[in-house]
């Protein structure tokens, strides 16, 4: 692939791949993804910009008290699911509200 300087690529997914680096996030790119739940980041689409196996694990580590079945029952409502599928269309605003749902789910 060609590299150019004014590019989206270039302009702004660089850099911020560079500063999650920083912050010492591990970052990957998805360019050539295997999907499914043996995959590269565990998603069925490309679709799905949330990574579900990551929000389970973090859900659990973020709420310890709470019985496998909680965070399960989260990760299956309405809400959890519009979540996930954030990037077929939804707003930040739907977005915010679902995830808003899912944490009264759980606390």
């Amino acid at each position: 692939m060609t590299s150019h300087a004014y590019t989206e690529d270039q302009l702004v997914e660089q850099p911020a791949i560079g500063l999650f680096s920083e912050l010492g996030w591990t970052t990957v790119s998805a360019m050539e993804e295997i999907l499914g739940p043996d995959g590269t980041l565990g998603r069925e689409t490309k679709g799905e910009v949330v990574l579900t196996p990551r929000l389970r694990a973090a859900l659990g580590k973020l709420n310890p008290t709470l019985p496998e079945t909680a965070i399960t029952n989260a990760m299956g409502r309405g809400s959890a699911r519009a979540l996930r599928h954030f990037g077929r269309g939804a707003s930040p605003c739907i977005a915010s509200f679902c995830f808003s749902k899912v944490w009264e789910i759980l606390i």
